[in-house]
């Protein structure tokens, strides 16, 4: 009995340390953007400077990482300006 109630006080902590870090990194981006009065596309195609981590996440989906030769040279591809933006 007493392992359960660890594993779901466990697992309560888990997931609120998940959340504060998603907010912090979407409170981050929205600065960052507000600051330099950059705007990127949202879901519905209109300009917004407060979108959510998930669409940034699902923006970065398509950039890949390029790892080649023997000193494991990285180079981003696929990037767009509003990755560059973004960053």
């Amino acid at each position: 009995m007493q392992k359960e109630y660890l594993l779901i006080i466990f697992l309560c902590v888990i997931l609120t340390l998940s959340l504060l870090i998603y907010s912090l990194a979407e409170i981050r981006v929205r600065k960052a953007l507000a600051e330099n009065e950059e705007y990127i596309w949202n879901q519905k195609n209109k300009l917004t400077n407060r979108p959510t981590i998930r669409w940034v996440c699902m923006i970065f989906e398509d950039v890949l990482l390029l790892v080649h030769g023997k000193n494991r040279k990285t180079e981003p591809m696929n990037i767009r300006e509003e990755h560059i933006r973004i960053l």
